[in-house]
Order: structure tokens, then sequence, then C-alpha cells
């Protein structure tokens, strides 16, 4: 795909005769592969803005708000001991409170990292994108798994008990939304798992804090592979920034940053609403609740808004060069407009939503099932119709987008679409 892309961005450069020139990218050599600029478009400028001014802060930002999870799950996991130790019932109005606050700061957690679901590059792509799963596994088919969860509960008092060698569907940030938002402590395991046959007979207090304590564990993991990923970057830790911004390599570099823009079509558009309100072939029922992103802290259109803010800021380069600005210099500046106004549009749609108090998209799927309701959901798709308040007409505004970025956007910036996204369901 290297090779492809520079000798298309090659061709279209000369044919326009500007002064950009790919020389020899994608071959053995640093002088063949560097990356020579005179009058043309500054790539190694806008790479370097969304390296400082997008990418390192919205890591640094997630580990942030990681370290005060950990430290609310530490604070709400002592106040439990205590009350196990006092024998005080778990409903005591403080101990729910501070529940409460241990589940604003998973909200602000997840929010930060949806940011981080639009960048994923570099280290976040290796070994299959195995440190953004062990951060958060939703859109795989090792998600958060909620008997997987509650066996590790029952186990994680024990010497031998390391989260780290669980698998993904008892890790990461949806894991801690099951245990922080699940109204009841009985467990969801088959009645042969031995692990859990006694465990819905122990007293509430010793359930709820093998839970905290579980929760602790996963936090804890979470803030590792955080800094990992910080570390990764740092230019006095692994330093991939640099190999980011080296000349050498800002073909394969653009083309990750548009293959992450991509993120809005498959895993928002196709997973998070399409699947849910049966609008792809992997749903064959009316709708499919249990498909939903945010299962238990009911946050799925809040992190859909967060998606699309933080698409908007990767697609303009927040404040400085991005992949507008090449739209712009490619002389196709009315594009660049639609695509924000497009934006605009389904971000003011999706605020409104939530506005008329329709956030609920667990009972929306559910009602959607019971009212045999799909072909009318692919019509307010279809139709993308804002004076229809639903997910599906929501659904249709963000394909509006992405059908975009599968025409408009892949021409003029002169990239491929992500493998991944290459035949697309809708």
């Amino acid at each position: 795909m290297m090779i492809k892309y520079c000798r298309m961005l090659a061709k279209r450069f000369l044919i326009a005769g500007i002064g950009v020139y790919l020389v020899g990218c994608g071959s053995g050599s640093s002088s063949e592969q560097a990356l020579q600029e005179s009058r043309g478009f500054d790539f190694n400028s806008m790479l370097a803005n969304y390296a400082d001014n997008i990418i390192l802060p919205v890591y640094a930002k997630t580990t942030v708000s990681a370290q005060e999870l950990v430290n609310k799950t530490k604070s709400y996991c002592a106040m439990l001991q205590t009350a196990q130790n006092e024998n005080t019932p778990i409903d005591d109005a403080n101990i729910v409170l501070a529940q409460m606050d241990l589940q604003q700061s998973w909200l602000s957690a997840m929010s930060d990292w949806q940011a981080a679901e639009l960048l994923w590059l570099g280290p976040l792509l290796e070994r299959d994108r195995s440190l953004r799963n062990r951060i958060y596994s939703y859109a795989t088919p090792n998600r958060a798994d909620t008997c997987a969860i509650d066996l590790s509960a029952a186990s994680v008092g024990s010497a031998s008990f390391s989260i780290q060698d669980r698998a993904n569907n008892t890790r990461g940030l949806d894991a801690l939304e099951y245990l922080f938002f699940v109204e009841t402590l009985d467990h969801t395991c088959r009645d042969s798992f031995e692990a859990t046959q006694s465990w819905n007979a122990l007293p509430k207090i010793d359930r709820q804090l093998a839970r905290c304590q579980l929760a602790e564990e996963i936090a804890e993991d979470v803030i590792r592979n955080t800094q990992q990923l910080e570390r990764d970057w740092d230019p006095l830790g692994e330093n991939y920034r640099s190999l980011f911004l080296n000349e050498n390599n800002a073909g394969e570099h653009l083309s990750q940053l548009s293959d992450a823009l991509f993120y809005i079509e498959k895993e928002l558009k196709d997973t998070k609403l399409a699947l849910p309100l049966s609008l792809v072939s992997t749903c064959a029922l009316n709708a499919c609740p249990a498909t939903v992103e945010s299962r238990f802290a009911k946050s799925n259109l809040r992190f859909i808004i967060d998606n699309l803010i933080a698409f908007k800021a990767v697609f303009n380069g927040a404040d400085g060069l991005g992949f507008d600005d090449i739209i712009r210099f490619e002389n196709q500046s009315e594009v660049a407009d639609l695509f924000n106004q497009n934006i605009d549009r389904a971000l003011q749609f999706a605020n409104e939503l939530a506005e008329s108090g329709n956030t609920l998209f667990t009972e929306a799927t559910q009602q959607q099932v019971s009212a045999e309701g799909q072909t009318a959901c692919v019509d307010a798709s279809a139709q993308a119709d804002i004076s229809v308040k639903s997910y599906c007409t929501l659904h249709g505004l963000v394909k509006v987008i992405t059908d975009q970025l599968r025409t408009d956007f892949v021409t003029i910036v002169n990239v491929d679409l992500p493998k991944r996204t290459q035949t697309d369901n809708d």
C-alpha cells in the first residue's frame, strides 16, 4: 500500500505542477524515502502538529483520568473494607455516595479514552492492537464478558490471581463498567462453573468487596497500559514520536492517520449504531440490544458524541495543519467545508437527542424489537431526517460523513481505504 500511495501522490503532484516530491518513497535508502518539500504542502509540520497538539495530549489525558479512577477505586474499596469490619450495610449513605463518585470518575475516564479511540496509531496498532484491547476491548470478539468477570471476582483473593494473566474479556475499562454499574451482585455464569457455585450465598458486603478488589486490580492494569502508551511516544521513553516525525516515514504515518479517521465508520457507524439497530446482516433480528456499547452505564450517546468531537479534531488537525488543509491545498475548500458541516450536523443532532431525554440506547433497541420497527429504522437512516429524533436518524447522519470519507476524502488526499473498511455493510 505504501508504494502505491507514494506513486499516486507523486504523480498527482507532478501533474498539478506542485513542488512536492516523494523521492523513491517506500524504497530502501533514506535519501530515496525522504519527503522533499519546496513550495508544496508541509506534511512534516502537519505530522508534528498531530503528534504534539493532539496525540500526546490525548494519551496523557487518558493516564490522568485513569489515575483518578485508580484513586477513587482504592478509596471505595477501603470504605467497603471498613464496612465489612464494622458490619455496616452496603446501602449506607456514605457508601452509596462514594459509589456514585466512582461511577462519575469512570465516565470521565471513558470519555477521555473515546478520544484516544480516534488515534489508533503506531503502538496501538502493533500485535493486532493488543495494547488498545487491554485498555478497552469493545468492538472485538473478546469484549468484556460478565461471566468471565464474575469468575475473576470469585478468585481475586487467591495468591495465584493476576489480572495480567486474564483474557481481555475480564480486563479494561469495559470490565470496570460492569463492576461499577451492574445492579445485582449475583453472578451470571452457568451452574456448571464451580468457582461461582457458592457466590450468590455470600453476604452482600463480601461480594461487593470482592468485586471492588477486582476493580482495583483492573484499574491498576488500565493505568499500566495507558502509561505504557505514553512511554511509547515520550521523547524520553521509547520515542515513537521521533519515528512518527521522521520524513522517511511521512507517507506511512499520513496513511495511519487517515486510517484512524475510519473508526467513525467501522466502530461508530457499523458497530455502535448499525449492529444494535439491525442495520447490518450480523444482527438477524429486528434489533440486537445486547450488542450496545455501554450496557450497564447506558452512556452510549455520550460516547458517540465524544467520538464525533474527536473525529472533528483529527480531521481538522485541531487548530493546526490537518486533513482539511490538504483538501484546501488541492483547491477543494468546499469539500472541507462540507465535511465540517456534516460533522456539526451529526453532533448537533446527537446533542439534541440527549437533551430530549432519549439517551437510553438499549431501551430504544428493545422497543424496536418488540415493535418490529426495523423497516422504519432503515427508512429513518436513509432519509437522515433530523425531525425524527431517533438513533436510526443519527446512524444516517454519520453515514453521510463516512460516505464522504470513502469518496471525496480518499480521492483528494489520495490514500487507500483501510483494509478493515474496504467493504461497507450498509
